[in-house]
């Protein structure tokens, strides 16, 4: 029985192929155009350039596609329906259906067209149960336990798609033998009778799993057409173009398979039950009187038609409308990296505690990782046959990158407990290029208040600070250690600020930035043991121990379990800061609630400053452009896009177009266009604006 409708189906496809596809790409092609344009250009669901790749940025809701859902004790179901698309597929079908009814297709048409009234309600009743059987097969699942849920939401599932294919006999019912609609559902429900299974597995597993299949393998194999963004993004946009051609040509392939299958099907059904005979087929003969030629422009026609939705969506994302780049390197950024910046030649840098990762250009379409040298820059040692190997010089603690790549760094000096400052400079190589190292601060043998940061200065010198020794074991110091240049012989240290440390695990947390504007030098420290926060710093050269000032008021912690995170930047106009706490809500057992301050200040002291209102974020990092202006990148919420905030003006813009995730790190480029690294479900991502 099976064997014999397929074959049915495959003559009929043999015989009006032509027709058929072409009625089945003028329905669609429309449709899948219209829904690529309002994607792209309707902000719903942004344009971007993902791994060199133009694509529709997929984490965007789009009202072009409708969303049902029903969940229940374990068992859900969600259905997206792209509204364009589904509609071009109701008309592809049903001029497909009076094409192998013998219509010529201009003719297909508009018969169509004149039972459209009565096919389009079927659809929709159609449609219709298809949600209510949804829904039905997961209020069923509660009735069984939780084990058992999961089977009882299949098998409710499998029974509503059979009934579903036996209703679906309706449609030829009304756009071959011109049936209403009720006439058409009783005519279907007669002519399968006795053979509901061996009509709906056929058309579920031919007509729907395997065109299901087939698109999704097409889809997969044009996802590795493009070369993950190792080649240009031109040949990213054709690579990427000519797949999905190939996913829209199986879309009006399977669309002209389903109505071959739906004929067949309802002919055979219809012979069984002793009801009328299928129509009459076409022969080869009068399909068509067309010349050879004629034929073959016809055929370059078609193709072209169906190749319409690849090359306006190619074109439309390789404009970028939205002026955003998605990148998802292979390699991975880290959760929050010591240090980011853009570099002179627009590569993308972030280190962390090991090894620093690289997007090459705007677009990822390169990436890399370098690690750190070996120690004292010292060669590599063979450990085998073909293998070398050496100590590094890692974890780092601190870290800065200067715009010709240039990486500083600050790590504990080994088993003498020196804090240890290097440079080297980060090439497109294994390991970061040796420049040199000094000892800043010598450090007792028992000292574990390892909070430091690094800068580079504008004149190529660092600037360094660190917690030290205090006049007791229950007191420290803020230090400060500057020199004009990287290989320094003996560094200036200044003592900034006496701390309380009721011991030497106990120090509180230490941030510095230097402005590549004006060189002023911004200082941090906040003190876990009295929960204050000290800004301030010194104008260009530091000619003088930098003023701190004690700044706000924050919130107890009385577990002393989490430190709070310091953002700092320097600008000409004095330090912008921000403090970020997690906690619980009092007497709960709730989970951490993530609140950022930002604080600026109008003068490198900070005599004068202004605590900004605390916002509850999910993340937030600060950003300096290239006019000095400090910018505050927050992720309001889990899944909610990122938002830019000036720290001066308090004036909020939404960053368009870059999906959502948590804010790991901001950096202006040269341009000062803004490039963001998010951490999303789908991995770390960079996200870079070009307006």
């Amino acid at each position: 029985m099976h064997a014999s409708m397929l074959d049915q189906a495959l003559v009929l496809l043999r015989r009006h192929w032509r027709a058929l596809v072409a009625g089945s790409a003028l329905a669609l092609v429309p449709a899948l155009v219209t829904t690529s344009l309002i994607d792209m250009f309707g902000g719903s669901g942004p344009v971007t350039i993902v791994n060199g790749r133009p694509v529709v940025d997929g984490t965007a809701d789009s009202w072009t596609t409708a969303y049902v859902s029903a969940t229940a004790d374990g068992a859900s179901w969600r259905l997206g329906i792209p509204v364009l698309v589904a509609l071009g597929w109701a008309v592809a079908l049903a001029v497909g259906l009076r094409v192998l009814a013998g219509a010529p297709l201009r003719a297909a048409w508009r018969e169509a067209g004149s039972r459209a009234a009565s096919w389009v309600a079927l659809v929709l009743l159609l449609a219709a149960l298809t949600v209510a059987g949804m829904f039905a097969s997961v209020l069923l699942s509660r009735a069984f336990p939780v084990d058992l849920a999961h089977l009882a939401f299949f098998a409710a599932s499998v029974a509503c798609l059979y009934g579903l294919a036996r209703l679906a006999l309706a449609l030829p019912a009304i756009l071959v033998d011109g049936y209403g609609v009720a006439e058409a559902v009783r005519r279907a429900v007669a002519v399968t009778r006795g053979r509901v299974v061996s009509t709906g597995t056929m058309l579920l597993v031919a007509g729907a799993a395997l065109p299901a299949a087939a698109y999704w393998l097409v889809n997969v194999a044009a996802d590795r057409l493009a070369v993950d963004g190792s080649g240009p993004v031109g040949n990213d946009v054709l690579l990427v173009g000519a797949g999905s051609l190939l996913g829209h040509a199986t879309l009006v392939a399977a669309v002209a398979l389903q109505a071959a299958l739906l004929m067949a099907a309802y002919g055979d059904a219809a012979a069984y039950g002793d009801a009328a005979a299928p129509a009459e087929e076409q022969t080869p003969e009068t399909a068509t009187a067309a010349r050879p030629l004629a034929r073959r422009l016809g055929a370059v026609g078609l193709a072209l038609l169906v190749a319409v939705p690849s090359l306006v969506t190619a074109a439309a994302a390789s404009a970028n409308p939205h002026h955003v780049t998605v990148a998802h390197p292979a390699v991975g950024f880290g959760s929050r990296p010591l240090a980011m910046r853009v570099l002179a030649d627009g590569t993308t840098a972030a280190a962390d505690d090991m090894q620093v990762v690289l997007c090459l250009d705007r677009h990822c379409a390169e990436d890399g990782i370098v690690g750190m040298p070996c120690i004292d820059g010292g060669p590599m040692a063979a450990v085998g046959e073909g293998a070398s190997s050496c100590s590094i010089e890692a974890p780092i603690d601190a870290a800065d990158i200067m715009p010709d790549g240039t990486l500083l760094a600050l790590r504990r000096g080994g088993p003498h407990n020196a804090a240890r400052f290097f440079w080297c400079r980060i090439a497109r190589e294994s390991m970061c290029r040796w420049g040199g190292a000094t000892t800043l601060y010598q450090l007792p043998k028992l000292w574990e208040s390892w909070s430091m940061a690094v800068a580079a200065t504008p004149g190529g010198g660092f600037a360094a600070a660190l917690l030290g020794p205090g006049r007791d074991d229950r007191h420290g110091k803020l230090l400060l250690v500057t020199c004009a240049r990287l290989d320094c012989a003996q560094p200036t240290v200044r003592d900034v600020l006496d701390v309380a440390m009721p011991d030497r695990w106990a120090g509180g947390v230490v941030n510095l930035s230097v402005d590549r504007l004006s060189g002023n030098l911004a200082l941090a420290y906040f003190d876990r043991g009295a929960n204050a926060l000290w800004l301030g710093g010194c104008r260009a050269g530091c000619a003088h121990t930098p003023d701190l000032t004690k700044v706000g008021d924050w919130p107890t912690d009385e577990s002393n379990e989490s430190s709070p995170v310091i953002d700092l930047a320097a600008t000409p106009t004095g330090p912008v800061a921000t403090v970020t706490l997690r906690s619980a809500p009092e007497g709960t057992d709730d989970a951490e609630v993530t609140t950022t301050t930002v604080v600026g200040c109008d003068d490198p002291g900070c005599a004068s400053s202004r605590v900004g209102e605390t916002l509850t974020q999910a993340s937030a990092r600060l950003a300096v452009d290239n006019a000095g202006v400090a910018f505050l990148v927050t992720s309001p919420a889990p899944g909610e896009r990122p938002v830019l905030l000036n720290a001066r003006t308090g004036a909020l813009s939404p960053l368009a177009g870059a999906g959502t995730g948590t804010v790991v790190a901001a950096a202006f480029d040269a341009d000062g266009h803004l490039r963001v690294v998010l951490n999303r479900p789908d991995g770390a991502t960079l996200v870079s604006w070009a307006g």
